[in-house]
């Protein structure tokens, strides 16, 4: 069992790659400065399609 834990381990540290101790995820930084982002000025102006496929148009 401690084999597998260890290859685990392993597997975590080869995907996140080097990672400096101090870092601090995004989300994670903004939360703990009480900080969230105004909301989106985007405003739907239609549909178009594209290849057969109807997408929702943003502006």
């Amino acid at each position: 069992m401690k084999r597998k834990n260890e290859e685990d381990w392993d597997d975590i540290q080869e995907a996140l790659g080097k990672v400096s101790y101090d870092f601090v995820p995004e989300q994670e930084r903004n939360f703990d400065a009480q900080y969230s982002p105004s909301p989106s000025t985007h405003r739907y102006v239609g549909e178009e399609c594209i290849g057969g496929v109807w997408y929702k148009v943003y502006q």
